[in-house]
């Protein structure tokens, strides 16, 4: 299904919206959830202490406390496994009230409008954030068990207006919720791009340093799960050299294609790469069961080289990069500061020892040799 943007020109498909958007989706059907669950525990806990002093009610008593219960367990399970609840723990809750006020209205308040019913075809479409055709469908049945129940067990007075009554509910709620749905899913929309402009270097398309430093803020407070195998930092070699040669726009262009070249390798080889400014670069290896560290990384400087952008004042004749590589212990909680100061050096080894290779950092060598080699080189 698509719908134009509110707020631009373009138009986009609900379902991409939705897949780009899950998260959000997902807490913010738990967050009404956890709402409409506290709201229905607290005024059945009440309707269990009125219970017990009004007769009329008081045949109920078991029945509001069960009721009142389920929806504290139900309300308990999504606080403390929300990570595991997806977009279905809304639907349960809903199908479960509108199941339970329907049978209450049908066999023990006969002679009463459905008052509750109708606020829940109302305000189910608006508060749940969904594909249309599964909240509709689910709305629909909604409807259609809410007047088999009232034409089959409600007093023949009220049919009319019962039926009348909630299906004027039903149209408003799925008109307003078509409505609504729209503006929500649009401002996630809104909000994940301009995440994304925070995050992403706009040169290369790659993470920038400002991302890189928060997943050092999300790896040491234990947020960030993936395991992190390797740092290195990479910098194309006599970058300055080709600026001076061939201009400016042509170094931007430059940094386009490798940021593109290693967009491209970062899904293959588990790489999270991000510009650290001007011709450097960060890469992360985040694939724990990889035996030889130095060949992923060998690969970039090759998959650079086979770019063939052309270096006139460099003797290879096209652009090469350099890399320094930090390997990370299993288990290990990194210092990131002295990872990058260490993967640095062993990016002034591959520097110093001819460019176009990648120089593993090792603890054994903790001081530079009188060449001024940090590590063992690997070309």
């Amino acid at each position: 299904m698509k719908f134009k943007n509110l707020y631009t020109n373009e138009v986009y498909k609900e379902k991409q919206l939705l897949a780009d958007n899950y998260e959000k989706v997902v807490d913010s059907n738990n967050d009404f959830t956890k709402v409409i669950l506290k709201i229905g525990g607290f005024c059945f806990f009440m309707l269990f202490i009125t219970s017990m002093f009004i007769p009329s009610y008081y045949n109920l008593r078991i029945v509001y406390f069960s009721v009142f219960l389920i929806l504290a367990a139900f309300y308990l399970l999504i606080k403390l496994r929300e990570k595991y609840v997806g977009i279905w723990s809304i639907y349960v809750v809903f199908t479960a009230a509108v199941v339970c006020f329907t049978l209450t209205g049908s066999f023990i308040t006969p002679n009463d409008i459905g008052v509750m019913v109708l606020a829940l075809l109302l305000t189910f479409p608006i508060i749940v954030l969904d594909k249309s055709i599964r909240i509709i469908l689910t709305e629909f049945f909604f409807l259609v068990f809410y007047i088999s129940m009232i034409y089959l067990h409600k007093a023949p007075s009220l049919v009319i207006d019962e039926i009348v009554n909630s299906i004027f509910s039903f149209v408003l709620g799925v008109t307003l919720g078509e409505y609504f749905r729209i503006v929500r899913l649009k401002n996630f929309e809104l909000e994940r791009q301009a995440h994304i402009r925070e995050t992403t270097d706009v040169l290369t398309q790659l993470f920038n340093k400002r991302k890189l430093f928060d997943f050092f803020i999300e790896y040491e407070n234990g947020v960030y799960k993936e395991p992190v195998t390797a740092m290195s930092i990479l910098d194309i070699d006599d970058f300055k050299l080709y600026n001076d040669t061939y201009g400016h726009q042509t170094g931007d262009d430059c940094l386009r294609q490798i940021g593109l070249c290693l967009k491209k390798l970062e899904g293959i080889y588990h790489l999270t790469f991000y510009r650290y400014g001007g011709e450097e670069f960060v890469a992360v290896l985040h694939d724990p069961d990889i035996a030889d560290i130095s060949s992923v990384f060998e690969k970039i400087n090759q998959a650079v080289r086979n770019l063939n952008i052309s270096h006139s004042a460099v003797s290879k004749g096209v652009v090469t990069v350099s890399i320094g590589v930090v390997p990370i212990k299993y288990n290990c909680k990194p210092n990131f500061e002295q990872l990058l100061d260490n993967a640095d050096k062993a990016l002034y080894s591959a520097k110093r020892t001819g460019k176009d290779k990648t120089v593993i950092f090792c603890d054994d060598f903790n001081e530079p040799d009188i060449h001024g080699h940090y590590s063992k080189v690997h070309t």
